[in-house]
């Protein structure tokens, strides 16, 4: 018995049809994007110096802030308070693993803890500020957030 031999021309057949890709050879921006060229780029000339330049409108982004609404969510402040369990290098230990700081900025916050029983760690977004406190909680530490007034 011989052997089938697979068919090398496209075609209807049992596989999945292979269709070529056409690549963008003059870079990553399609040449009819509006994106291609910024609107500060584009300049319109008048023919003539006695016609009027058409009005353009204020670029998308730069608006006027208005007092009614405001730009930032509400602060939400990230506080830890003071515990007889925890050690002080422990605690400033935690503040380095969870929000980074260098060794002094930690030990700063960690005598705040100490000296006056609470310290305002963060003043950032709910998600962030929830994320800080359940790191805190997840090492023992008594931390709790409230809204900035």
């Amino acid at each position: 018995m011989a052997a089938a031999k697979p068919s090398s021309q496209p075609g209807p057949g049992p596989g999945p049809r292979l269709v070529p890709v056409r690549r963008n050879t003059r870079g990553s921006i399609p040449p009819r994007s509006p994106f291609r060229h910024p609107p500060s780029a584009i300049r319109i000339q008048s023919a003539s110096p006695g016609v009027a330049e058409p009005h353009v409108a204020p670029a998308i982004g730069k608006t006027e802030k208005t007092a009614d609404k405001p730009d930032l969510e509400p602060a939400w402040l990230v506080i830890c308070w003071d515990d007889p369990v925890n050690l002080m290098d422990y605690v400033t230990h935690v503040f380095q693993v969870v929000f980074g700081w260098q060794r002094q900025k930690a030990e700063y916050h960690m005598m705040q803890v100490h000296n006056n029983g609470k310290s305002l760690l963060a003043r950032t977004t709910l998600e962030q500020a929830e994320h800080y406190v359940h790191q805190l909680q997840k090492y023992s530490l008594h931390a709790t957030m409230e809204r900035e007034s």
